[in-house]
């Protein structure tokens, strides 16, 4: 059973309507703005992540746990 012309017209319209609309889309920079936001984001994170890490200068403040290296077994 074939399509009425109706239903022809209408996906047509459709097609037509979609390719119009990613067009606009191109053309408003939408999308780079938002590839933008999601870099700035990433990278605010990684910055987050690499102050979070605390620096030991030196291991004479940390407890020892009874020197357990040094036991002979």
């Amino acid at each position: 059973m074939g399509r009425s012309a109706k239903a022809t017209r209408q996906t047509s319209y459709e097609k037509v309507k979609k390719l119009r609309k990613s067009r606009e889309w191109k053309k408003s920079g939408s999308r780079a703005i938002r590839k933008e936001k999601k870099e700035s984001a990433r990278e605010a994170k990684l910055e987050r992540e690499q102050e979070e890490v605390p620096v030991i200068e030196s291991t004479e403040d940390l407890p020892h746990a009874g020197d357990k290296a040094d036991i002979d077994m």
